[in-house]
C-alpha cells in the first residue's frame, strides 16, 4: 500500500511563523523539534466499513527504523480519518489499535503486525496520506502434553509470535482455560505464526517444542485462520541428584551445583538446601556432560565423580526423561597463603612483586599475584587445594635492585623448602630478599640504564648456574640466544607468559 502524496501545501507551514511569534508572546515554549516538516493524514478502515474512535500512534524514527522520539496519538472521527497536522519528525512509523470485542487485529502501515516489519514513511512537504485496513484475525486452541506419556503438562503458557518476527514478542490475546494444559489465543494476525511455551520454575520440561509426527522442533500455524485442536508436545528432560557434604561429612547447605556440556540451555544449575541435597531438572539430552560443586572460596571446586578438571569429567549421558542419582560430593575445605616480602637488610615491605606457588606434585597446580602496594604489602594466594607448595620470588623489573629467591625456606613453615597446606588452614609467610649482586646487576641492566640485554653470543658466566638460568630471566628479561633453554629444558622454572619483559604486571592466576 504505496504512501500517497497530495498537491497543496501544508497548511502548518503557511502558519507557523505567526504561530511561532504568538507562543514567544505568550510565553509557550517552542517544540523540541521546532522546524515543521509536513503533515500526514488517513483512513482507517476494517472489512472494507471506517472505523472511527480507535487509536492511531505515530512513532518518530531514523532512516532505519529504530524509535527515536516521542509518540503522539489521534483519535479517528466518524468517518475513520485520522490527522498530524503538524509533524516535526522526517520519519515516522504508524500503528492503528483495533477496537475492543472484535475480531479485528492491531496493524502497522502497511499490512504489518510487528514494529519492526512496519514500513518507514517519509514526511515530506507535500501532504502525505497513510490509509490503513485492519484485517480479520485468527485463533488457536490447544493443549500441551507430555510426548511420552500424553498426560497434559500443568503450568505451561502458550503465546504466539509472528515466524519470521519472533523477537518482537507475543501477539494476540489470551483466553480463558478449564483444564491443565490447555490454551487459547485469539486474535493473531493473518501471518504464519509459532507457538512458543513458557513453563514455570522448577519444571521438568524442556523449553524445545515439538509437534508430534514432525520431524524439526516447533508448532507452525496459519494465523489468519481459527485453528483448533492443536497439541503441542514437550519432552521430559533428564534429571540428576545427589547430596553436597564436606569431608568431615557434615551437610553443606547452599553450595552450588552445576552442569555443563550439554546443547541447549547449559549450563543448568542449583542450590544445595539445609541437608545438603540438590536436585537438577529439564537437562537437555548430552553424551559429554560434566557436574561440579562448590561453595564459595571456603570449600574447593570438585569435579564428579572426583576428577580433576572439565576434560576429565565431562563423560555422563544422559537422555530424556532419564535420573541420574547419588551424584554426591565431599568438598574439600580450601587453604589460603599470606605472603609479605620484606628487604632482608631493611627489613622493608616491597611491592611490585611477583610471587608464584607452585605444588610440588606437579606444575600444573599454580597460583601466581603481585603484592600490590598498601600498609602492610602483602597478597593472599587461594583458595588453595591441601598439599605441598614450593613459593618463589620474582623481583621484576621494578625492583632490578634485588636478587630472585628461588625457593623459600622457612625453620617453622618451610624448614625443607615445601609449604604443607592443610584444609582450612591460613598460613603466614614472610620472603626475605636480599640485594642483587654487582654481576647480577651488570647482566640485568644489559649495558647502558634502560636497554634491553645483549642477544646471542652469551658467554658461560652471563648464563649463570650449571643449571642453564640466566640471572635476567628473573627481573623480566629474555636470555641471551646461548642461555635461553636450561639443561631440563626449562628457563629457571620462570613460565613462557612470564619471561619477558612486564613480568611485573602479570595477574593473579590459579
Amino acid at each position: 500500500m504505496p504512501v500517497r502524496q497530495g498537491i497543496r501545501h501544508p497548511r502548518g507551514a503557511i502558519l507557523l511563523a505567526p504561530l511561532l511569534a504568538i507562543g514567544l508572546l505568550l510565553g509557550f515554549a517552542t517544540p523540541a523539534r521546532a522546524s515543521l516538516i509536513g503533515e500526514l493524514s488517513g483512513t482507517v478502515t476494517g472489512g472494507g466499513a471506517a472505523l472511527p474512535n480507535v487509536w492511531v500512534t505515530l512513532t518518530p524514527v531514523t532512516e532505519g527504523g529504530t524509535e527515536d522520539g516521542t509518540p503522539k496519538r489521534a483519535l479517528t472521527d466518524e468517518s475513520g480519518r485520522y490527522e498530524f497536522p503538524e509533524v516535526y519528525d522526517q520519519n515516522v512509523k504508524i500503528h492503528v489499535r483495533a477496537p475492543g470485542l472484535s475480531r479485528l487485529v492491531d496493524t502497522y502501515y502497511p499490512e504489518a503486525y510487528t514494529f519492526a516489519q512496519a514500513q518507514v514513511v517519509e514526511i515530506s512537504s507535500w501532504p502525505v496520506t497513510a490509509d490503513i485496513d485492519l484485517p480479520d484475525g485468527g485463533s488457536v486452541t490447544g493443549q500441551v502434553v507430555d510426548l511420552d506419556t500424553g498426560d497434559p503438562v500443568e503450568g505451561a503458557r502458550v503465546t504466539a509470535l509472528v515466524a519470521d518476527a519472533h523477537a518482537a514478542g507475543p501477539l494476540g490475546t489470551q483466553q480463558a482455560v478449564d483444564a491443565p494444559g490447555e490454551f487459547a489465543i485469539t486474535g493473531l494476525p493473518p501471518a504464519e505464526m509459532k507457538l512458543r511455551v513458557r513453563l514455570p520454575p522448577g519444571s521438568p520440561y524442556l523449553f524445545t517444542v515439538h509437534s508430534p509426527g514432525a520431524a524439526t522442533p516447533g508448532v507452525l500455524i496459519d494465523g489468519s485462520r481459527d485453528t483448533n485442536g492443536t497439541v503441542v508436545g514437550l519432552h521430559r528432560g533428564a534429571e540428576i541428584r545427589g547430596t553436597v557434604r564436606d569431608r568431615s561429612g557434615d551437610a553443606v547447605p547452599g553450595a552450588t551445583v552445576k552442569v555443563i556440556g550439554c546443547n541447549l540451555n547449559c549450563p543448568l544449575w542449583a542450590t544445595s538446601d539445609e541437608t545438603g541435597a540438590y536436585r537438577i531438572v529439564a537437562v537437555p539430552p548430552g553424551s559429554r556432560l560434566g557436574v561440579l560443586a562448590w561453595r564459595g572460596e571456603e570449600l574447593l571446586r570438585q569435579w564428579f565423580p572426583n576428577r580433576d578438571d572439565a576434560s576429565q569429567a565431562s563423560d555422563i549421558s544422559l537422555g530424556h526423561g532419564d535420573v541420574l542419582e547419588s551424584v554426591d560430593f565431599s568438598l574439600v575445605r580450601a587453604g589460603f597463603v599470606d605472603v609479605r616480602v620484606l628487604a632482608a637488610e631493611s627489613g622493608e615491605s616491597l611491592s611490585g612483586m611477583i610471587v608464584m606457588l607452585t605444588s610440588a606434585s606437579g606444575p600444573v597446580s599454580r597460583h601466581v599475584v603481585t603484592i600490590k602496594p598498601g600498609p602492610a604489602a602483602s597478597q593472599r594466594l587461594g583458595p588453595v587445594a591441601p598439599g605441598r607448595y614450593t613459593l618463589r620470588v620474582i623481583p621484576g623489573v621494578a625492583n632490578p635492585q634485588y636478587a630472585p629467591l628461588d625457593r623459600l625456606v622457612d625453620e617453622e613453615s618451610a624448614p625443607d623448602g615445601l609449604i604443607v597446606v592443610d584444609p582450612g588452614e591460613q598460613i603466614d609467610l614472610v620472603a626475605r630478599l636480599d640485594p642483587a649482586t654487582d654481576h647480577t646487576s651488570q647482566v640485568v641492566a644489559g649495558g647502558p640504564a634502560g636497554t634491553d640485554p645483549p642477544r646471542g653470543h652469551a658467554n658461560p658466566a652471563e648464563c649463570g648456574s650449571s643449571r642453564g638460568d640466566w640471572p635476567g630471566l628473573a627481573t623480566g628479561f629474555l636470555a641471551p640466544s646461548g642461555c635461553a633453554q636450561a639443561d631440563n629444558g626449562s628457563t629457571s622454572g620462570v613460565p613462557d607468559s612470564l619471561s619477558r619483559r612486564g613480568i611485573d604486571d602479570a595477574s593473579a592466576v590459579t
